[in-house]
């Protein structure tokens, strides 16, 4: 069964952020895919989230860019973030590291996930527009 949450804007309300916190698991390891934005980890709002949900309680919070790092890092997080930013650009570069259908079976498998923006797209049930 899929863990996920779906939002338009990161941690906007309390509404959406009681839901995360209802997702993940306390001290949870979180990683935040930045490969919707060029600048990744340098963007400001990928370290904004960072730090966002640190402020949560979570001390193990990764910015993770699937094209350079580690990729065993998102099997040993208890969740996925896949910020906003370009859907496009985010989802050329999970495909380029053959992420999607991983990703859908990490969620299967009960992984949480939470996808903001272009990242709620991709984690959507259908990406028929997008191929």
């Amino acid at each position: 069964m899929a863990n996920l949450l779906l939002s338009s804007r990161a941690l906007c309300n309390q509404a959406i952020t009681d839901a995360f916190l209802a997702l993940v698991k306390p001290n949870a390891t979180i990683v935040i895919i930045v490969n919707s934005v060029t600048e990744g980890k340098r963007h400001p709002q990928m370290q904004a989230l960072q730090r966002t949900i640190q402020q949560l309680g979570f001390e193990h919070v990764t910015l993770l860019d699937v094209l350079t790092d580690d990729l065993a890092t998102l099997e040993t997080a208890d969740a996925i973030v896949l910020n906003g930013g370009y859907e496009f650009l985010l989802l050329s570069n999970l495909r380029k590291m053959n992420l999607l259908t991983r990703f859908r079976q990490l969620a299967l498998a009960g992984k949480p996930f939470y996808g903001i923006s272009a990242g709620a797209i991709l984690l959507g049930p259908d990406l028929d527009l997008y191929t």
